[in-house]
């Protein structure tokens, strides 16, 4: 009700494209601290990420404020005006990533539960306060990346990363790559995949049909998928650790997954009702002007709500190592797309929504 849909738009493509180069900073090595089972393995674990994040930082922050023609053909092109609060989000959604590994680990779900309200709250009122400050677009933004640093830094802080003492000697970053290369190169390729078929849309609707557009695709994704998201991140936390557990006790998995597709087709009515009453969903929350996005909503409901059940099983490939199954899902799944996307021609964003949809 606040900001306009090109305001919008562009703070839809600030968070795709600071959430897609964050991917860089760690290349799923992360996913390794899960899997330690000392203190002196997590140390080594943490000195390989946050090596691999320091010179991938480097590189990114390098090219971006050189403007490397690379971002010409991805359309970041348009973001160069706010290049600098770009870069911070990608440090910023890095040490999400970071945190949220960090918990797991330790198995404080109820601390993530706590921080993302806190998170959702206060990315509220500080956006509605810098609004009525005159902040604008800048004021979107900095009410993500505010609430985001207070979030990171209280469970970094919880978790105590700064006493955990990373070991960064040659010897134990060499032995931690060699002993990990495997989880980095089957699983770097399918989530970079996985990030990419989830941001594509943004990045192919700013590029084709414009800011005001991508602002409302951009309202009607991120409201649909922010209570999918937070149920999917817990639902996947307690998944994954759950799967090593089972790994290491050498248990069947089959009534345990069948269980957590059972509860998570719970949510089914949910989507129904989107799907029919999209358009005035959108139209009472926040406005008339925003009805295109409830219809944008219709259109692609159902496949978030396969999105939704499918997303957390993908845990089960990653945990008993048969992620190349997982990327050959992923990378047909790809190419289809962008085949679709350079053979087809897309008249509106429906049509191009109706494609994706199906394709999904």
């Amino acid at each position: 009700r606040l900001y306009t849909p090109t305001e919008f738009g562009y703070f839809t493509a600030f968070l795709s494209y600071s959430g897609t180069f964050a991917f860089f900073l760690f290349i799923s090595s992360e996913m390794a601290i899960v899997q330690t089972g000392s203190k002196i393995e997590l140390r080594r674990v943490l000195g390989l990420v946050l090596t691999i994040a320091m010179i991938s930082g480097f590189i990114l922050v390098s090219t971006m404020f050189l403007e490397s023609s690379i971002y010409y053909v991805i359309g970041f092109d348009r973001l160069f005006e706010i290049k600098g609060l770009v870069f911070i989000g990608v440090i910023l959604a890095g040490s999400t990533i970071l945190a949220n590994q960090l918990l797991t680990l330790n198995r404080l779900f109820d601390i993530y539960a706590k921080t993302q309200v806190a998170f959702v709250l206060l990315r509220f009122a500080i956006s509605f306060l810098l609004y009525h400050l005159g902040f604008g677009l800048q004021g979107l933004v900095l009410g993500y990346l505010i609430p985001t640093l207070v979030v990171n830094v209280y469970i970094l802080s919880t978790v105590n990363l700064i006493s955990l003492r990373p070991k960064f000697d040659f010897t134990s970053l060499s032995y931690t790559a060699k002993k990990y290369k495997d989880l980095i190169l089957y699983n770097a390729p399918s989530n970079f995949i996985n990030l990419l078929i989830v941001n594509f849309p943004i990045f192919f609707i700013l590029k084709d049909f414009g800011v005001v557009a991508a602002g409302f695709f951009g309202l009607a994704f991120r409201m649909v998928m922010l209570p999918v998201s937070l149920a999917n991140k817990a639902v996947g936390q307690v998944l994954f650790r759950e799967l090593v557990n089972n790994k290491r006790k050498d248990q069947n998995n089959t009534l345990f997954l069948i269980k957590n597709i059972v509860f998570l087709c719970c949510s089914l009515p949910f989507f129904i009702v989107l799907y029919f009453f999209g358009s005035d969903i959108f139209s009472y929350a926040f406005g008339s002007d925003w009805a295109e996005s409830g219809e944008y909503v219709s259109v692609i409901v159902p496949y978030i709500f396969l999105s939704f059940i499918v997303s957390p099983l993908s845990y089960y490939f990653i945990v008993y190592e048969k992620s190349k199954y997982l990327s050959i899902i992923s990378a047909t799944f790809f190419a289809i797309l962008i085949v679709s996307v350079f053979t087809l021609s897309f008249e509106s964003v429906y049509d191009f929504l109706k494609a994706l949809t199906k394709i999904n």
